[in-house]
């Protein structure tokens, strides 16, 4: 939890011209909100997703589409805040407090495959 900003602004600077995508949720987007300032500082085409999972808030999946191209099309540093419903089964993820070898790829995430 937290690598993902600071490892993805370490890919954009080691490999200049390419668009670099760092999907992580809100909480670990938070843990190092500041690495922002270093991504604008230096201009760097970092585009990061923050998968927020609030109670209320409803996404359409078309316009989730619409604005991830829309992100990948914009020069420079981009945010995108992506809002999933608590009852959604985002694949593949870790469960908490399991490793990457707990990593699930497939079905609803109650069951052991």
């Amino acid at each position: 939890m937290g690598f993902g900003l600071p490892a993805a602004i370490g890919v954009a600077v080691s490999n200049p011209g390419s668009i670099v995508v760092d999907i992580n949720g809100g909480s670990s987007f938070i843990m190092n909100v500041q690495e922002l300032a270093s991504n604008r500082a230096y201009n760097l085409p970092v585009k990061m997703m923050a998968c927020d999972i609030p109670m209320a808030r409803v996404i359409r999946v078309t316009k989730v589409r619409g604005a991830i191209q829309k992100m990948l099309e914009t020069p420079g540093p981009y945010l995108l805040d992506v809002i999933i419903m608590h009852q959604e089964h985002i694949l593949p993820i870790i469960p908490s407090g399991g490793a990457f070898k707990d990593v699930i790829t497939e079905g609803d995430g109650r069951f052991s495959y």
